[in-house]
């Protein structure tokens, strides 16, 4: 139950940062992030906690979920056209993360985790 929790929490840390490089630039739904662009918000569902992420110019996503009682499970992903998609994959689970970044760097999206059938929403806003 424990990997499943860290499973979850890095897998919506890293639809986070997918939504986060999706919205970056603030030129709206297509516009390309800014190498410094840089994401944050909170994650809740069957599970909860907080998220950070970087999107670097090529869309690129790295950050952090770190899930309530447990410690920081890394992400990665791809923003493209203000649409977020990532994983988390560690510990034998496997979190698959999808959402979008709005014009005004607004954050959504929700989080899956495929190997034990949890799943909740994200959301954040650029820093």
């Amino acid at each position: 139950m424990h990997k499943g929790k860290l499973v979850l929490f890095v897998a919506l840390l890293g639809i986070t940062l997918m939504v986060a490089s999706c919205g970056g630039g603030g030129g709206g739904g297509g516009s390309a992030p800014a190498p410094s662009d840089k994401y944050a918000g909170t994650f809740t569902g069957d599970f909860s906690g907080t998220w950070e992420m970087s999107v670097d110019s090529a869309g690129n996503i790295t950050g952090t979920f770190k899930e309530d009682g447990f410690g920081d499970m890394p992400a990665t992903g791809k923003l493209t056209n203000g649409n977020i998609t990532g994983q988390m994959v560690g510990g034998g689970v496997e979190i698959d993360f999808t959402g979008t970044v709005d014009s005004s760097g607004k954050v959504n999206g929700t989080w899956n985790n495929v190997t034990i059938g949890k799943s909740g929403t994200f959301t954040g806003s650029k820093k």
